[in-house]
């Protein structure tokens, strides 16, 4: 509870109110934007809707974003519609190569940070082909 300034509050010794009462006006921090705090997370878009993806080697982005409860949309998990498509905003470095099938469906979007999630692999020593 706040309580009111009288001329003996203004007295060093005086107050009985405690800094930590009143309330913070002037926050000194400013508001940080959201960043991928954890470097093991892809963050990727599907129709305006951010997702973070957690890393799981050799999984497909498609089936850990599942497993994690995400709602991408998605419906043959072959790459033949299109319907499971993604924008990566940050976490590339975590992703394999594009699949031919990618490139096939996708043409110069990979370039703009497209892939579909259905074949969308996280980079493994073993898959990671760059």
């Amino acid at each position: 509870m706040r309580k009111g300034l009288t001329v003996g509050s203004l007295i060093p010794g005086k107050s009985r109110t405690v800094a930590s009462e009143l309330p913070s006006h002037h926050d000194k921090t400013a508001p940080v934007a959201k960043t991928n705090d954890n470097p093991r997370m892809v963050r990727l878009k599907q129709r305006n809707q951010e997702h973070s993806i957690p890393f799981v080697p050799g999984a497909t982005l498609l089936d850990a974003a599942l497993q994690q409860k995400e709602a991408l949309d998605y419906k043959c998990k072959q790459g033949h519609c299109g319907k499971c498509t993604v924008q990566v905003i940050s976490g590339i470095s975590l992703l394999g190569s594009p699949t031919e099938q990618e490139r096939t469906k996708l043409g110069s979007k990979i370039a703009m940070g497209y892939r579909l999630a259905c074949q969308t692999t996280f980079a493994t020593p073993y898959n990671d082909k760059r």
